[in-house]
């Protein structure tokens, strides 16, 4: 049989997809030596001797000497002479790996050969025409196997004559993945990194990888440093001065959280521990298991792992990062937060570390503005809440609406925008075939052109939102539906409401007592975010805007009928035309341009583009199947929604006949409990527990005054505090009604308390603020508390 047959169906067994590539040699000019053995010449170089083929064969075997169990690397086949005479010379525990760059002399070997010892050998391993990194990955799957066993390196002297290049960077890539396993399982810091990672990351340590692909160098000052994927992760001359320069540049002073993008080996993270102030939190942040690996096998973890100061986020989703800036960042008393960029470990995930960045910065704007807002409406808010407990109390909630409401229900949101005017005749065709939802500043200009919607929502907590309903007369409907927030004269408007509960931390609480309203989202922002948010819980199908077009239309503000240009039309004469007012009032908001919702740029300001872009975000929240039609008819483009005249709309969705009054009335109906006994018990407990919070409170503020200057050594002090805070701390269900009273009372002044250059004293002033704004706050909260009783 043809040595090439034979061949043909050993690879054919063993090696598959060689078969596919085998094909007739090209340029091959075979050559009988003078001993009668072929030798061939190709591409202009002779692959063997010309003389005798084995002789030389067993000279080159001859340069080495493999011992049991050693690994053999062969780069260049040629016609297999060498290849039969080292075969011939390993014990069965050896490893034989041939390398051949080139598959035309591979397949003239097969085609001459016989083979058929080579290719059933099980500890032979042929890489044929691949690329350098396939080959790592071979040997890094079976290093374990191969284990810390001689590695001999053999040239074919004819194949690097073709091929040089390739055998030499193969040759260069295969001599630094055997020095950095040898580091590596050489390293005398492994265990003992391991043994600190059981105890405090053991999650971690069972994902732990021998690294791949990294390359370990020497700096100049003898600390390891290593190359991955192509980039230096630490540089080659002096990796502690580079750390140095990287955390002489964060701003320290006024920072309470470090955020570390990239652990590299830990340089940088070892000298901000030695640069900080010892309160400072850090999180050290890394993408790729494989580098920290590394540093577990390269480098003296302790300093960092035994740091209560650290915590590590090893291949971390950006939800459980956002859960530890939740737990260790308080807006309020933290002064601040620094980034710092590894910046070789940025440049190989961009996208991962940019995305955590953005998270993090976005909820931490978001902490920023709850905090000021709660701090400019905590007051106004809270004592909205109180007054507006008879009401809550004493009417239907607005899940007695969603749970009356067949789903697929056409809902018209109608808002104020300036397109509202030539929609507003079209209305009454819809009446008694959609749900028409109102916002409140709309509620005016369609009850004066002969429009009564269906449900009319209020959610704003400040009293100039009054003027919507000054004049109005509501004792026969349409019902309002209203937030406990909203500012207490509106629900005291003679006629039917609904009442919902808001994500406001004081509504929480006290929904334990008055039981669930039903919840509805304010994070929108405005009336109108929170009417779709109503419609979508009554799975409305379809939601169809008119009113919104977030926009300056032709521009004009609102709805001419509207209560913000009917107050204008006092202040009109000839030197304060209509023109000019709404001119100054859109000039004072920052003027931008978005896409208009047929094409073109339209004007607006940040405010209502912000609440467009919460439309476009929460509309993939609908039902599946619903359609959400913009048939404002001018304005912004709400991304999500059908583009569609009010006209057509109606014609094609409003058709049907729905007993929309008869639902609402059905709602209206559920008895509500008499929970009026238990709110008044639980509402005198809390006020009781206030007082007790008010004298902890001030103990510890006198505490914190003396402490100043007491000698804090001795302990005494510090012991005191830690009783008053475990007093304090018991008082939880008395807190919950506090935090919106204790932003007020303290934001402006904790923010100029970050500003102080010492830590001691600003951690000093901040505990005088802190505490006389917890004993402030709970003395207003109890007055107010024992004030709604009294109405109740």
């Amino acid at each position: 049989m043809e040595p090439f047959t034979t061949n043909f169906k050993l690879i054919q067994q063993r090696y598959p997809p060689l078969v596919y590539l085998l094909r007739k040699p090209k340029d091959f000019e075979i050559q009988k030596s003078r001993t009668g053995q072929p030798t061939a010449k190709y591409k202009g170089i002779y692959l063997h001797s010309r003389y005798d083929p084995q002789a030389e064969a067993k000279r080159m075997a001859d340069q080495i000497k493999p011992g049991k169990g050693d690994v053999i690397i062969l780069y260049g086949v040629g016609l297999g002479y060498h290849v039969k005479e080292i075969l011939s010379r390993l014990s069965p525990d050896n490893f034989f790996i041939i390398i051949e760059a080139d598959f035309e002399i591979f397949s003239a070997a097969v085609s001459l050969m016989d083979f058929s010892d080579l290719l059933v050998s099980p500890q032979i391993e042929l890489a044929i025409s691949v690329k350098p990194e396939a080959i790592l990955n071979w040997l890094d799957k079976n290093f374990e196997a191969i284990g810390h066993r001689q590695i001999w390196t053999i040239s074919h002297q004819a194949s690097v004559q073709l091929y040089g290049d390739y055998y030499r960077l193969l040759n260069e890539k295969i001599q630094n993945f055997l020095n950095t396993r040898q580091k590596i399982t050489g390293s005398k810091f492994f265990k003992s990194n391991v043994a600190l990672l059981k105890q405090l990351y053991p999650g971690l340590v069972e994902r732990l990888v021998t690294p791949n692909g990294i390359e370990i160098l020497e700096s100049k000052t003898g600390l390891p440093t290593i190359r991955y994927k192509g980039i230096l992760i630490h540089g080659d001359d002096d990796p502690i001065e580079e750390a140095k320069q990287v955390t002489r540049s964060a701003e320290l002073t006024r920072t309470d959280v470090v955020f570390v993008y990239g652990f590299g080996l830990g340089y940088h993270i070892e000298e901000l521990l030695r640069e900080s102030d010892p309160d400072l939190k850090i999180l050290v942040v890394e993408k790729d298991l494989n580098i920290f690996s590394a540093a577990v096998h390269l480098i003296d973890l302790r300093p960092i792992l035994l740091s209560s100061r650290v915590t590590l986020a090893v291949t971390a989703t950006s939800e459980s990062i956002l859960k530890w800036v939740t737990v260790n960042f308080q807006f309020l008393k933290n002064r601040g937060t620094w980034t710092i960029e590894h910046k070789p470990s940025v440049d190989l995930y961009p996208e991962y570390y940019q995305d955590i960045g953005h998270r993090i910065k976005a909820y931490l704007e978001n902490q920023r503005l709850q905090a000021a807002t709660l701090a400019r409406f905590g007051l106004k808010w809270q004592q909205n809440i109180l007054t507006n407990l008879p009401a809550a109390i004493s009417n239907p909630d607005v899940k007695d609406i969603i749970n009356a409401f067949p789903t697929g229900v056409p809902i018209i949101i109608i808002s104020a925008g300036p397109s509202l005017d030539k929609n507003i005749p079209l209305l009454n065709k819809a009446k008694g075939k959609a749900l028409l939802l109102a916002v409140d500043t709309s509620l005016r200009p369609l009850l004066q052109q002969g429009v009564k919607p269906d449900l009319v929502v209020a959610v704003d907590p400040q009293q100039t939102n009054y003027r919507y309903f000054e004049g109005v007369d509501l004792s026969d409907g349409p019902p309002l539906v209203a937030g406990l927030i909203t500012y207490w004269e509106i629900l005291n408007i003679p006629g039917p409401k609904f009442v919902f509960s808001t994500n406001h931390p004081f509504n929480l609480w006290v929904s334990k007592y008055i039981g669930d309203k039903g919840f509805m989202e304010t994070s929108g922002g405005s009336v109108a975010t929170v009417a779709f948010y109503l419609a979508r819980a009554l799975k409305g199908n379809p939601i169809i805007f008119i009113g919104q077009d977030l926009a300056y239309t032709d521009g004009l503000v609102y709805t001419r009928d509207s209560a913000l240009i009917s107050s204008w039309v006092d202040q009109i004469n000839r030197f304060n035309t209509m023109e000019m007012m709404i001119y100054n009032y859109i000039k004072e908001r920052s003027v931008i341009t978005v896409p208009g919702i047929y094409g073109g740029e339209v004007e607006t300001n940040r405010v209502l583009n912000e609440y467009r872009k919460w439309f476009e975000a929460e509309i993939p929240g609908c039902e599946p199947g619903t359609v959400v039609i913009n048939a404002t008819g001018g304005g912004a483009r709400i991304g999500g929604t059908i583009p569609l005249s009010f006209e057509e709309t109606l014609e094609k969705y409003c058709r049907q006949p729905i007993p929309i009054d008869d639902i609402l009335e059905r709602a209206a109906l559920r008895p509500v409990d008499n929970i009026l006994p238990k709110l008044k018990s639980e509402l005198n407990r809390v006020a009781d527990r206030l007082s007790r919070v008010r004298t902890l409170a001030e103990k510890r503020l006198a505490l914190a005054r003396r402490s100043r200057y007491e000698d804090i050594r001795k302990g005494k002090s510090g012991q005191r505090k830690s009783h008053l805070e475990q007093q304090l701390n018991a008082e939880q269900d008395a807190f919950q009604t506090l935090k919106v009273l204790f932003y007020s009372e303290i934001f402006e002044q904790m923010q100029e308390a970050k500003k102080i250059e010492s830590r001691i004293e600003a951690n000093y002033q901040q505990d005088l603020i802190w505490y006389q704004g917890l004993k402030n706050a709970a003395q207003i909260m109890r007055r107010l508390l024992l004030e709604a009783i009294k109405k109740l």
